[in-house]
């Protein structure tokens, strides 16, 4: 499909680089993120910049690091509340939701928290029912679904076969 775009958030072990790919017209370009290399961390897309969100080296990553797609320029921005690593993370109407993980190696959070792009403040959000990490989690016709995951760390724990959902107008 031409014109299509996407993003692919890779670490690369042999150099230490986070690449962010962009894909566009059936080609790949490598961007060079200048910050440092991270694991397991989420990536969205709103208003021409790529927000990426939590990971860890040896300890959760506290910032967030953005790339804007129109100016081709990077910069950091204070991340999530609380840092850590496996999360979810999705955007809608100028915010930008992350939800569960982990801290490294310990069990997923019940987490949900919401960045708002326009005020550049976060949130936290009502809990999941069910605590998740390195699970899935979008936006559809206004509403927010998480779904899939494991209730243990991003290494070990039962896997999940269950959604929620959650309404941003009601906050439920």
């Amino acid at each position: 499909m031409k014109g299509m775009v996407s993003w692919m958030l890779s670490n690369s072990e042999e150099t230490g680089d986070v690449n962010s790919t962009y894909h566009q017209d059936y080609s790949w370009t490598d961007i060079r993120c200048p910050f440092e290399k991270r694991r397991d961390a989420a990536c969205v897309f709103w208003d021409n910049v790529v927000y990426i969100l939590g990971g860890s080296q040896l300890f959760p990553i506290k910032r967030m690091d953005c790339y804007n797609v129109v100016k081709d320029s990077w910069y950091s921005k204070l991340g999530p509340p609380t840092p850590r690593d496996s999360l979810a993370a999705c955007a809608a109407e100028g915010k930008i939701y992350t939800s569960g993980g982990s801290e490294v190696g310990n069990s997923a959070l019940y987490l949900f928290e919401c960045y708002d792009t326009r005020t550049e403040s976060w949130h936290t959000k009502p809990s999941m029912l069910t605590q998740r990490c390195s699970h899935g989690m979008v936006e559809a016709n206004g509403l927010i679904y998480v779904c899939g995951g494991s209730l243990g760390n991003n290494v070990s724990g039962r896997v999940l076969n269950s959604c929620e959902v959650y309404d941003p107008a009601t906050e439920t």
